[in-house]
């Protein structure tokens, strides 16, 4: 049965030498430096295998030789009269197993560790001068990830002989392929990732011989460690096997410690119940799945619709390897992470206030009534008219507060995401800056009557102009003023102070308007008047010959009448003063009988008095 399983370790020996000399090709075919750093790990993984093939084939061998010997002694029982029990041949097989296992082991072991180190540090020195190379990188990692595989299931195999009492040397072995594969999926992932970057290839064989070095580390540790232990005997056999690849290798060998421990201090059967067994064969193996499978998704990016991101490699942005929204694939962390800029969002800053969610508004929004929960008071300049330059009240100051958001968008990436730690805090801070050194040059009250539009406009391409200057990659899009009022806590007082200057300016007005209603009105009627006096001047000087005409005509006629001239004037001054009038004609002797003369037109008065005359008149 023992020889069988010989076998298997002479295959680990021819596997690991094979592997070795097939990587040392094709690094020669492919120049990647992944494969000379992955070359020592086979061949330790070969030295070991054969040195538990030697400890085995001479613990059989002298096994063999005892069972040969006793059964000599047994035969001739005459030839030991007279001989111990205890002796033994000085020249045997179990002798030189014994010290083989005392002398030769822990020294294969420093020797194994020693030369680890050494191999770690001249890849090290080398990888710091060979070039880098990008070239048939997944025809190599076919191979990494087939040489993986293959030495996956030898080291199962050895792993599971070794759960066996008295086949337990077979875990050193089991162990170091185990790593072998576990480091040729890694060096797979690096050639990989080469495909983007060829710094890939490089890392990959760094971080390999820093695995490399730790082994070293590990086993001179573990050696001395066994020195002073008090079972030496048993830690010097096996000083060569890795704890920290026991555990990567068979993570369920952690669940088993535990349980091992939990066993031996609480006094409990964890291991060997039913949960227990669970926790060692589903929970650890599901575990290691997840965190596999979590580290695979890390490849995968989803940048939203308002996001571009930027490729780094290592923590260093990679020139040209800028993403914009979707799906992206990219090297696993940590090789390559993406830094996230919302490079297609309108971005807002806030001065003189801080919005807050949940906070109730008022419809109508008056100075006494704060506009938002938290809002900065600034200071703005408060000259006096008629004060003198340089005197206390020509360099008063007032407290004002103003809303104004500021809206921008990214416009260049690398300087908004990597010229300074906090962006948007840099653009508040510059834009707060502006804004006082605006507020500083204009007083309370050309900014509380200010056009806001100007205002605004003026804001902005200050802003835009410092952006620019320090290099901050955004553009302005908008600085509106939504309000400029004073503190809430005196707007109160302020609001009588305005009202009493609104009065005043109300009288002011009120006069002028005064003014120009009651100059232009006298200004009216004195030309009027002097119109007037002009008219009747030019009337009665033009009248005065025409009455002096017509006076010497009535004086005419009135010494040709006599009496019935001045009858007649008498009549017609009458009728001109009674046109348009009900007449009633009343006879002094005939009262009852009255005349009534509505129609001027067939008649007049002094036709009807005169006929009454000619009527009387003998």
């Amino acid at each position: 049965m023992l020889k069988g399983h010989e076998k298997a370790l002479i295959f680990s020996v021819l596997l690991g030498l094979f592997a070795a000399g097939l990587d040392f090709y094709l690094y020669r075919l492919t120049g990647l430096r992944v494969f000379q750093a992955v070359l020592p790990f086979p061949l330790v993984a070969a030295a070991l295998s054969g040195l538990v093939l030697a400890r085995l084939r001479l613990a059989r061998l002298s096994v063999d030789e005892q069972y040969v010997f006793e059964q000599e002694q047994s035969e001739r029982p005459d030839q030991n009269l007279f001989a111990s029990d205890d002796a033994a041949p000085p020249m045997t097989l179990g002798r030189s197993h014994h010290q083989f296992e005392w002398v030769a082991v822990p020294v294969i072991s420093a020797l194994l560790g020693l030369a680890q180190l050494a191999w770690a540090a001249g890849l090290f020195r080398w990888m710091a001068t060979a070039p880098g190379n990008a070239g048939q990188s997944l025809v190599a990692m076919s191979f990494l990830v087939g040489q993986g595989f293959v030495f996956f299931l030898v080291s199962r195999f050895l792993g599971g002989l070794s759960e066996v009492k008295k086949f337990r040397l077979y875990r050193g072995a089991g162990i170091s392929l185990g790593l072998v594969s576990i480091l040729s999926f890694l060096a797979a992932l690096g050639t990989l990732v080469g495909q983007w970057q060829v710094l890939a290839d490089g890392w990959t064989g760094k971080v390999l011989a820093v695995v490399l070095a730790y082994l070293g580390i590990e086993t001179l540790f573990l050696l001395v460690l066994a020195m002073y232990s008090p079972r030496r005997k048993t830690m010097l056999g096996i000083a060569y096997e890795s704890r920290a690849g026991a555990l990567i290798t068979d993570p369920s060998r952690l669940a088993r410690s535990f349980a091992e421990t939990v066993d031996y201090q609480f006094g409990m059967q964890f291991g060997g119940n039913w949960y227990g067994r669970f926790a060692r064969n589903i929970l650890v193996p599901l575990v290691g799945c997840v965190a596999l499978v979590l580290f695979l998704l890390s490849s995968v990016v989803v940048l939203g619709p308002e996001e571009q991101g930027i490729k780094e490699r290592f923590g260093h942005p990679v020139a040209g390897e800028t993403l914009d929204s979707g799906l992206h694939l990219k090297a696993p962390w940590p090789f390559a992470t993406i830094k996230r800029v919302p490079a297609k969002r309108i971005l807002n800053t806030y001065l003189g206030y801080v919005p807050a969610a949940g906070f109730a508004r008022e419809k109508v929004l008056v100075w006494t009534i704060p506009h938002y929960r938290s809002e900065s008071m600034l200071l703005v300049c408060d000259t006096h008219e008629g004060a003198e330059t340089g005197s206390a009240a020509a360099s008063q100051v007032s407290l004002l507060t103003v809303n104004i958001p500021v809206q921008y968008r990214v416009k260049d990436l690398h300087a908004y995401a990597y010229r300074y730690a906090d962006p948007e805090k840099m653009m508040h801070i510059l834009a707060t800056r502006v804004l006082m050194h605006e507020l500083s040059r204009q007083t309370l009250k050309d900014l509380l009557i200010a056009d806001r539009n100007t205002l605004s406009d003026r804001l902005k391409s200050r802003i835009q102009e410092e952006a620019d200057t320090l290099q901050l990659g955004v553009e302005i899009l908008f600085a509106g003023i939504h309000s400029i009022h004073p503190p809430t806590a005196v707007a109160e007082t302020y609001e009588g102070v305005l009202s009493a200057i609104e009065g005043k300016e109300q009288k002011i007005l009120e006069a002028h308007r005064y003014v120009a209603k009651t100059l232009p009105a006298a200004r009216a009627e004195a030309a009027v008047k002097r119109a007037g006096a002009r008219a009747y001047a030019a009337r009665r000087k033009e009248l005065a010959p025409a009455n002096a005409i017509l006076f010497e005509k009535q004086l005419a006629a009135y010494r040709a009448g006599g009496e019935v001239y001045t009858m007649r004037t008498s009549m017609r001054s009458m009728s001109r003063a009674l046109e348009g009038r009900t007449k009633y004609v009343v006879d002094s002797e005939k009262v009852d009988e009255i005349i009534t003369i509505k129609d001027e037109a067939k008649f007049s008065i002094p036709e009807l008095l005169m006929d009454q005359l000619e009527t009387d008149t003998p």
